[in-house]
């Protein structure tokens, strides 16, 4: 196995570095984690830097890899350090769900009976705290609480 493996390793040619890229683009399209976005630009670069200098060893190009995925991390880091505020960066942390709809206005999908129950927004179900009130109820989210939206109904 091991032979194989690193006569694979030394053959490493830039259009092994785009097609995981590609590969990896293609993955963050359908998981949209925002993590394999990091690995395929990395690996991108990599491909780019390999095309420029295709006599690099299999060792040089994974170190070149693991300090381009760290840097294009940290660089999302530092944007999104810098723009607090922006969807795109809250809406990876989890924390941050839900913040997003204070204030709106949304219909309940189904009744809240004992102080709870649910809305849709989106493609996801919230579960919500507040008044007693019927399914179709239009209410206003006015808080979150442990990933809880708190309303309050519209009259």
């Amino acid at each position: 196995m091991w032979p194989v493996l690193l006569e694979f390793l030394n053959g490493l040619s830039c259009w092994d570095w785009f097609v995981l890229a590609l590969l990896l683009l293609i993955l963050e399209v359908f998981f949209s984690a925002a993590f394999f976005l990091w690995f395929g630009i990395a690996a991108g670069v990599v491909g780019i830097i390999v095309l420029m200098s295709p006599h690099l060893s299999w060792k040089t190009q994974l170190t070149f890899f693991s300090i381009g995925v760290v840097v294009s991390i940290f660089m999302w880091w530092l944007y999104c350090r810098s723009k607090a505020k922006s969807i795109a960066c809250r809406s990876l942390q989890p924390h941050h769900l839900g913040r997003d709809y204070i204030g709106h206005t949304y219909f309940l999908t189904e009744a809240i009976r004992s102080g709870r129950g649910k809305l849709l927004i989106g493609d996801a179900h919230w579960v919500v705290e507040g008044p007693d009130a019927q399914e179709g109820a239009s209410v206003k989210v006015v808080g979150l609480k442990d990933s809880v939206l708190q309303v309050e109904i519209l009259k």
